[in-house]
């Protein structure tokens, strides 16, 4: 009885999960010292859902909790904002102070936040199994070796949400618009998802390697 309430609770917990996408934003506050947002789209109001990312990892051994800011109260946290189509945005924010510039020859740190889970029926992702494979994503904060003549490094921003909808048989285009606040070039490339540093999530294929016929999928390295 005991293991079948086991399998029951973890099938219900599946069946709750809600990642769709998400980004990271950061911003340099001091020579040390960097405000990170968390920004992720998930479905809108999920029994998964909860107020806070449980495992943001700074890179440099610390591990915190960052808690949602965005949406109305509800149960006295934000709960997130319904932005239509069953999609809730979700903004979370934290800020950290490093002990020190990294040694070399790295000179960055790896952040990254990682939640369970992805939607179900992802199907270039662990053959649709998406359900039990962790949300992760990250960024790369990286230290000048001459703060004074080269400032403070921030993230780039990206205007356009990582949420769009195809149609059969016509050409999908995304475009993250994204910019710069320092005025740095930008590069741009596709990459497999991970579930956690270093770990791509299983079975992945590009979209065109799903569907075997004449589609492609390709980004500019320019223009993104």
């Amino acid at each position: 009885i005991v293991f079948s309430l086991v399998l029951l609770l973890s099938s219900q917990l599946a069946k709750a999960t809600h990642y769709r996408a998400g980004e990271i934003v950061y911003r340099q506050i001091a020579e040390l010292r960097y405000e990170v947002t968390v920004i992720t789209y998930t479905t809108a109001n999920s029994p998964a859902d909860k107020p806070f990312i449980d495992q943001f990892f700074w890179g440099d051994g610390t591990i915190d909790t960052i808690y949602r800011i965005n949406g109305p109260l509800n149960g006295g946290f934000p709960s997130g904002e319904v932005v239509g189509n069953d999609i809730q945005k979700n903004v979370y924010r934290g800020i950290h102070t490093y002990p020190g510039v990294p040694p070399p020859p790295t000179r960055y740190y790896v952040i990254g936040a990682q939640d369970p889970n992805r939607i179900d029926g992802i199907n270039n992702i662990d053959n649709g199994n998406s359900v039990n494979v962790q949300f992760y994503v990250e960024d790369t904060i990286k230290f000048p070796t001459d703060l004074a003549n080269i400032g403070f490094n921030n993230s780039p921003i990206l205007l356009n949400p990582p949420i769009d909808y195809a149609n059969v048989n016509d050409t999908f285009y995304h475009n993250p618009a994204a910019y710069d606040p320092d005025g740095d070039s930008l590069d741009f490339r596709l990459m497999v998802p991970l579930q956690a540093q270093s770990t791509n999530v299983p079975v992945y294929t590009y979209p065109d390697q799903w569907c075997p016929t004449n589609d492609a999928f390709v980004i500019n390295r320019f223009t993104g």
